[in-house]
């Protein structure tokens, strides 16, 4: 099976190996997004049970679907000004067993659980957010951990809109150093500004000087220096232009792929409602 790196080649062209840091981080990245966007039945398979004491729990670092007491109530969230008040006999905020909630303390980073009028135990239900190398494959993660079948196309598309951006950032950071270089010296040959070093007269030190034959020269050099600048920027544009084609087209086919995909889950989501009824 293609590994994660060929299939975003196939789509953005031949990559080098300097690109797999950057391909690793993407899929990542992209991961994280798609495990955060998507309906949760479409993710609760790979949800894993964590211990929260009373001392709190350290924020994991991934999506949070569920939190329960130790009784097997669901908690609320609340922010945690109202959380610290549900352990206060005296607020209106006072919690029961049956009606717990559950906060992020930003001082110290930890979620904590409130039932019955005090800091409870329970469990936090959630979904890691997988680590994913560029040459891993669909299905057999080197990390172990586990992502959805069918989301593998959009975490694909996605990493390819990511590459795509780079590549065109690379290719404008390419062009723009070459034409502020020409530039640069076209300038300093009409009126140095000692940028650079090799240019010690413009055209009027050549003209106080009465060499009109230098002050034509330079001005003639820092015309083609102006029309080599111009080419620069024309050659970008055109090199540039299928690559910005090929962004908007994958674009495209995530967002298509996404709507799909949300689609078919809200029709199911109906169709089980309408059996209900």
């Amino acid at each position: 099976m293609s590994t994660y790196k060929t299939r975003v080649e196939d789509l953005v062209g031949v990559l080098t190996t300097t690109d797999d840091a950057f391909i690793s981080d993407c899929l990542v990245d992209e991961a994280a997004k798609l495990i955060d966007l998507i309906p949760e039945k479409k993710v609760r398979d790979y949800s894993k049970n964590t211990p929260v004491t009373t001392v709190g729990l350290s924020a994991p670092g991934e999506r949070v679907l569920h939190v329960f007491n130790t009784a097997g109530y669901e908690a609320r969230e609340v922010p945690a000004h109202i959380g610290k008040l549900g352990a206060d006999s005296n607020s209106l905020y006072q919690t029961m067993e049956r009606d717990p909630m559950y906060y992020l303390d930003h001082t110290n980073g930890k979620y904590f659980i409130v039932s019955d009028g005090a800091k409870a135990t329970g469990n936090l239900v959630s979904v890691v957010y997988p680590t994913i190398a560029n040459t891993d494959t669909p299905g057999s993660l080197a990390s172990g951990e586990k992502f959805p079948k069918d989301l593998e196309r959009l975490l694909v598309l996605g990493t390819a809109i990511r590459m795509r951006l780079r590549q065109i950032s690379d290719l404008r950071t390419v062009a723009y150093a070459l034409v502020a270089s020409q530039l640069a010296e076209a300038e300093d040959l009409i009126n140095d500004q000692s940028s650079l070093s090799w240019i010690d007269d413009d055209v009027g030190d050549h003209l106080n000087a009465d060499d009109v034959e230098l002050a034509q020269s330079a001005i003639a050099t820092a015309a083609q220096l102006l029309n080599q600048a111009s080419t620069e920027i024309g050659v970008y544009s055109q090199s540039v232009a299928p690559m910005i084609s090929g962004l908007n087209s994958l674009q495209q086919q995530y967002n298509t792929d996404l709507q799909l995909m949300m689609g078919r889950e809200e029709r199911r989501d109906t169709a089980r409602a309408d059996r209900r009824n």
